[in-house]
């Protein structure tokens, strides 16, 4: 691996690092006040994850490419993220969830887009297609409560967490 490459992905695996910093924080501050245990324990699990993330990221930034502390500057990745962000400031719970849901779908994307650069290595590789997975599945449940919720407050409709049908 040449210097830049190794550059490349150093920013890139800080990147999202970041991201996953951002989601705990955002993630916390509504799990802390949430009055639904369902959805309570939906972002805990997404905060466990996210900091799981996060220290697996560390550790890997440090054995790997001997970085005792991730860049400060923030690279292409973080600006999607940052550009897309949700506030996590809403207290609708409808408007919370949808907005957990863009969250993980633009955390997904951003993983895809990392896991499909050229130069990182299959060390690098397989723990963010690790990492994915674990994003995608509790994206999933985040999705069957939104639909949950939705058909509660609309019973003649029926939600799935795919589509919504009459």
């Amino acid at each position: 691996m040449t210097m830049e490459t190794n550059g490349l992905m150093i920013q890139d695996l800080a990147d999202i690092l970041h991201i996953n910093q951002e989601r705990v924080n955002g993630y916390n501050k509504t799990a802390y006040g949430c009055g639904n245990m369902h959805l309570k324990m939906l972002l805990n699990r997404e905060l466990d994850n996210a900091r799981d993330s996060i220290l697996s990221l560390k550790r890997l930034l440090k054995e790997r490419f001997e970085t005792e502390s991730e860049p400060k500057t923030k690279g292409q990745l973080f600006c999607i993220w940052s550009d897309f962000r949700p506030s996590f400031d809403e207290t609708d719970l409808n408007v919370q969830l949808h907005t957990f849901e863009m969250a993980d779908l633009l955390t997904l994307q951003c993983y895809r887009l990392l896991i499909s650069r050229p130069y990182i290595d299959t060390i690098s590789k397989s723990l963010l297609e690790f990492q994915y997975q674990n994003h995608l599945s509790i994206y999933n449940g985040m999705k069957g409560f939104r639909a949950a919720y939705r058909n509660s407050l609309h019973p003649s409709l029926h939600y799935s967490a795919g589509r919504k049908s009459a």
